[in-house]
C-alpha cells in the first residue's frame, strides 16, 4: 500500500511534520510519501453526503486530471490533497473521500492544526488533523480491501485502532498473465496473452522478436517502473531488467520486449504479421492490472 499526501499551500513546519509522522506510525507498514504542491482556485461542484445533505467539494473531473491520474501513474494506491484552512470553502465537512473510480482511492482533507478531535461527541486524544486524516484513510482502506466499513463503529467506541485488526488479513488479490507463443521464425514471434485478476479476464495478442532475442520461457514478477528510454512508466520484468511490455506494432519496434495488440494483420504490407491497436491495448492492459505488480508466465 502506497499513499501520497499532497500538502497544498501549507507551511512546512515541524508541527505539521510531527502530525503526519503520527499518522504514518499509526498505519505501520504503509508507505507514505508527502510532497508540497501549489494548486490555486480549485473548481467546486455540489454533491450530496451520505445523509443526502448537499455540500460543495472539489470538482471530480479536475481532481482526477490533476491529482488522481498523475498519482496513479506513479504507482500510488491512495492520494490525499491537504488544504489549508484559508483555502477551505467546503462548508461543514473537514475531510471526505470519493469512491474508487480511477483505480486509486481519493481524499481531500482540511489541514486544521488547532483544536481537539471530537467525533459525534466522542473525544479522542490528539489533534484534529491527525485524527481527520486517519479517519478518512480508514474509509479508503475499507474500500480498497472491499471490506465492510467499520470506521464509524470503532470511532464511536473511541477505539479507532480496532479498524487495523480488520486489515490484517485482507482478501488475496490474484493477478497473473500467461503468454502462450503460437508461431515463430528468425524475425518474430506471435502469441496470445491471457490475463486474470480474481474473476476478471483480459485477452490480447503479443508480438516479440525471434527465438534468439525474445524473453526466455519462465515465471517473472512484473513491476510498474519508470523507463529512461521511453521517459514514462511502463511494465518491466523484475528478473530481466530493461525487458518491458510496451506499445509497438512491428517486430522492429522491439529489441526483445513484449508488444501488445488487439488483433494481427500485415499493417505495412511487408509480408510479416503485426499487432494492431497497440496503444489502446496497452492502456487497457495497464488499467486492468491497475499499474500494480503481477506474475507473468511465459510458455
Amino acid at each position: 500500500m502506497k499513499i501520497l499526501i499532497l500538502a497544498n499551500r501549507i507551511s512546512w513546519t515541524t508541527e505539521l511534520k510531527k502530525k503526519l509522522d503520527n499518522v504514518s506510525r499509526f498505519f505501520n507498514g504503509i508507505d507514505f510519501t508527502v510532497e508540497k504542491t501549489n494548486f490555486k482556485n480549485y473548481p467546486l461542484s455540489q454533491y450530496l453526503d451520505s445523509n443526502s445533505k448537499p455540500f460543495s467539494s472539489i470538482d471530480e473531473t479536475w481532481y482526477d486530471q490533476n491529482i488522481s491520474l498523475p498519482a496513479k501513474a506513479r504507482g500510488f494506491d491512495m492520494v490525499c490533497l491537504l488544504i489549508p484552512k484559508a483555502d477551505w470553502t467546503l462548508g461543514y465537512v473537514q475531510g471526505y473521500g470519493t469512491p474508487n473510480d480511477n483505480g486509486i482511492e481519493e481524499m481531500v482533507i482540511l489541514a486544521n492544526k488547532k483544536g481537539k478531535y471530537d467525533f459525534n461527541g466522542v473525544k479522542l486524544d490528539g489533534d484534529q488533523l491527525t485524527h481527520i486524516l486517519t479517519h478518512e484513510i480508514m474509509h479508503r482502506l475499507y474500500s480498497y480491501y472491499k471490506k465492510e466499513d467499520n470506521t464509524h463503529k470503532y470511532y464511536l467506541l473511541g477505539k479507532p485502532e480496532l479498524c487495523l485488526e480488520d486489515f490484517k488479513t485482507p482478501p488475496p488479490v490474484y493477478k497473473i498473465a500467461i503468454l502462450a507463443r503460437k508461431t515463430t521464425d528468425p524475425k518474430q514471434t506471435l502469441g496470445d496473452m491471457v490475463a486474470l485478476k480474481n474473476g476478471d479476464l483480459f485477452i490480447c495478442k503479443t508480438l516479440e522478436r525471434g527465438i534468439d532475442i525474445r524473453i526466455p520461457t519462465g515465471t517473472y514478477n512484473v513491476d510498474w517502473t519508470f523507463s529512461p528510454k521511453f521517459q514514462k512508466y511502463t511494465y518491466e520484468l523484475r528478473e530481466m531488467k530493461s525487458y518491458r511490455i510496451h506499445v509497438g506494432n512491428y517486430y522492429t519496434n522491439t529489441e526483445g520486449c513484449i508488444l501488445l495488440g488487439k488483433t494481427v494483420a500485415d499493417i505495412n504490407k511487408d509480408g510479416n504479421l503485426d499487432v494492431t491497436n497497440s496503444t489502446d491495448t496497452i492502456l487497457a492492459f495497464e488499467n486492468f492490472f491497475e499499474r500494480k505488480t503481477f506474475t507473468l508466465i511465459v510458455l
